[in-house]
């Protein structure tokens, strides 16, 4: 019984910890403050799907960005937001403070992301490079909630 006490008590730190080295949040898009969503088998992120919502992501102190099940995020080589594995990508994630006084995410220093057609009902998120498509439009994500090491920029 001391054996199992002693481990839910560490465990209990080790959380504590992580979520003081980290800036956890939610998103949303900002044109209509729907939750992100996030298929757990591709990793692809999605504004508009059939998938429920992606929980909290965070930020750690090399600005790489963490989903839920701690897998890295990164806008893939299609452009992609995804975050399928523990393996950080080289892109660069940030908040920063919008001039509306938001809190947006940014990768590489844009907060501008695209909002494309995938599927016959979901909208993905990719980066800002991907080429217009049609149906595809500007996006921002908000982030909301703020815990850990981003309170600084409140909620």
């Amino acid at each position: 019984m001391r054996a199992v006490k002693l481990i839910i008590t560490l465990l209990s730190l080790a959380s504590a910890s992580a979520s003081s080295t980290r800036c956890c949040f939610a998103m949303r898009d900002a044109a209509n403050g729907r939750a992100i969503q996030q298929d757990s088998e591709s990793g692809l992120v999605f504004v508009q799907s059939s998938m429920p919502d992606a929980g909290r992501y965070c930020l750690d102190e090399k600005s790489v960005l963490w989903d839920a099940g701690n897998n890295a995020c990164i806008i893939d080589s299609a452009f992609r937001f995804q975050c399928l594995d523990p393996t950080p990508g080289f892109g660069r994630w940030r908040l920063r403070r919008g001039a509306n006084g938001r809190t947006l995410l940014t990768v590489d220093g844009s907060a501008r992301f695209k909002a494309c057609p995938a599927g016959e009902a979901d909208i993905a998120i990719s980066g800002a490079l991907k080429d217009d498509a049609p149906g595809c439009r500007a996006l921002h994500l908000v982030a909301s909630d703020l815990d850990g090491t981003c309170r600084e920029y409140g909620s």
